[in-house]
């Protein structure tokens, strides 16, 4: 699950990965134009979102 809710609007938010070659965590992105033209901030997505985008370290296992 790579959706959630941003904390500060209840919007729409899903997880985008970094393109292939690019290392770092990704962004966060509202689905809701209007979010992003009405109401700019960051999205601030729930903390069960953050944990269900999370990718294992293959390094790490």
């Amino acid at each position: 699950m790579r959706n959630g809710t941003c904390k500060v609007c209840t919007g729409a938010v899903r997880h985008y990965p970094p393109p292939a070659g690019v290392d770092g965590p990704g962004a966060w992105a509202h689905l809701n134009r209007a979010d992003w033209i009405d109401n700019p901030h960051d999205p601030d997505p729930t903390d069960e979102a953050i944990a269900a985008a999370q990718v294992p370290d293959p390094a790490a296992e």
